[in-house]
């Protein structure tokens, strides 16, 4: 079960070993640049996108269709049309001058094509520009209907200007008399400017934005000036959430898509009794526009900014070839310089390409060619050297070559020998006093062996010691074998002999490889 638990370990790491002493990976400068060019740029770039996202300056997602409605109903309670009029050098007369009113507005309201109720007229506030009325008109209500029946009906509506009607008048307004109304057509030119309203969703504010569209028409006394608009819907949904969806939905006059005609006066007069200048009608289109609007969550966020950190960091690929060349390089030279420690006094310059342009010992120059042929016979036996079968080939002929001037036995006992390790203990007792001052007494005298060249590791010595005891106990009693066993007993005094030499925790430091700065190793290759 152990075992099991241990195979499933996802968090199990290797044993890496260190290039240098305390240095298990190769490192530079100009590695330490570009990470820091790198990472910065990345960090940077987040921070960026992070900052725009947070001010609503990144772009969302939109998607805008368009479908047939059979029936829908809209109604509003704010300003969708306004009247100016088109202040000119010789324009005088204000045609809404309530105490003076030559175009009165009046609304029709059509239900299944049938004028319905009583016209509607225009309470509308005083409002001025440059000395004139501005008329503002609200409270739109439309629907349309594909049975149009009477529990489903179509409702339709048209904004007319006429020749004023005192049956329309409300508190405080008169009509103009005919006077001012004859001059007011014998005005060189008499224009007004329609503004429609729709509406447009600001992505960067999160907000609806009214839009006024302007449109001039030209008022005449002997024609009616008509415009049938088809009022254009748009169904606008809006994802605002940071991590979550967080809808809002909003309905709103996108459009209006009008036609414009030249009608004589008769063409009104008979229908509603009276004469209309301008005549306006609404009818809602059939063709809904809907948009969708979704804000980058914070995960998309940060899955650009990786991608972008993704696409510069392909440059660090760069930075790791060139780190991975000059540790190879590197590892060159400090075989060489093992066999040849001459090859320290070289300096070799080389140009940014990577090519020798020159080579100097003591101060010399040496010659450039000949120098190039005999490094480049070391480098290819140096990295023949570092390869990992040539290094256990080497060992093995070490093996082979030790064998060869050491018997067996030498070499197995090989395998119990070891450096003394010395430690001291805290006593907190007398039989613990007691035995260290044996462990004192046996260090003390383990030295003065040291001293004269005669220690043998207690383990060994008496395993060597039991082992003779008992073969010559053996032999004893079969005397035929005792000369047989006197040579061996030679042997192995040989042997034991060969292993009196001194061991102490200091040669533990034999055979390291001196750690050198690196200062002086980067002056080798500039």
């Amino acid at each position: 079960m152990l075992k099991l638990l241990e195979n499933l370990d996802q968090f199990g790491v290797t044993f890496q070993p260190s290039i240098k002493f305390q240095k298990s990976q190769h490192k530079t400068v100009i590695g330490g640049i570009m990470s820091i060019v790198l990472y910065g740029l990345s960090l940077g770039y987040l921070i960026y996108m992070l900052a725009q996202w947070s001010q609503g300056q990144t772009l969302p997602k939109i998607t805008n269709t368009q479908r047939s409605i059979k029936n829908y109903e809209y109604s509003i309670n704010e300003t969708y049309v306004q009247f100016e009029t088109r202040k000119l050098s010789q324009t005088i007369i204000d045609p809404f001058d309530p105490n003076a009113i030559v175009l009165q507005p009046v609304i029709y309201m059509f239900k299944n094509g049938v004028i319905i109720d009583q016209p509607q007229p225009v309470n509308f506030p005083v409002q001025r520009k440059d000395g004139f009325i501005v008329l503002n008109i609200s409270n739109l209500s439309l629907s349309i209907s594909e049975e149009k029946s009477e529990v489903q009906p179509e409702i339709e509506l048209m904004i007319a200007l006429g020749k004023c009607q005192k049956r329309f008048l409300s508190d405080g307004q008169q009509c103009a008399n005919q006077s001012i109304i004859d001059g007011y057509f014998s005005q060189p030119t008499n224009s007004l400017l329609l503004r429609q309203f729709v509406k447009e969703f600001n992505t960067n504010e999160e907000s609806l934005e009214t839009i006024g569209r302007e449109q001039l028409i030209s008022i005449q006394q002997n024609y009616t000036f008509q415009i049938q608009t088809f009022i254009r819907m748009q169904q606008a949904k809006i994802d605002t959430g940071a991590l979550f969806e967080q809808i809002q939905q909003h309905n709103f006059i996108v459009d209006y898509r009008g036609s414009n005609a030249i009608l004589d006066l008769n063409y009104f007069g008979q229908i509603l009794g009276y004469s209309l200048y301008v005549s306006l009608y609404y009818k809602i289109d059939n063709i809904q526009q809907k948009q969708i609007i979704i804000y980058p969550k914070l995960s998309e966020i940060l899955a650009e900014a990786g991608s972008i950190a993704s696409t510069l960091l392909i440059l660090s690929y760069l930075v790791i070839m060139l780190n991975e060349s000059q540790l190879q390089q590197e590892a060159v030279n400090q075989v060489i310089s093992m066999y040849f420690p001459d090859f320290t006094q070289i300096k070799i310059k080389k140009n940014i390409i990577g090519q020798i342009v020159q080579v100097e010992r003591e101060g010399k120059l040496l010659d450039l060619n000949a120098f190039k042929i005999q490094y480049e016979k070391l480098r290819r036996i140096s990295q023949i050297k570092l390869s990992i079968c040539n290094q256990i080939y080497e060992l093995s002929r070490i093996q082979i070559i030790l064998q060869t001037i050491f018997p067996q036995q030498f070499m197995n006992q090989s395998h119990l020998q070891g450096f003394p390790l010395k430690t001291q203990y805290i006593e907190s007792c007398k039989e613990d006093q007691q035995s260290s001052i044996i462990k004192l007494d046996m260090n003390i005298n383990q030295d003065n062996l040291l001293k004269q060249n005669q220690i043998i590791p207690a383990s060994i010595d008496s395993m060597i010691e039991q082992k003779i005891e008992q073969e010559f106990s053996q032999m004893t009693q079969q005397p035929h074998k005792l000369n047989d066993f006197k040579g061996e007993l030679n042997q192995k005094d040989k042997i034991k002999k060969s292993y009196d030499i001194i061991f102490q925790e200091s040669d533990f430091e034999l055979l390291i490889l001196e750690k050198r700065d690196q200062n002086d190793q980067d002056k080798i290759i500039k």
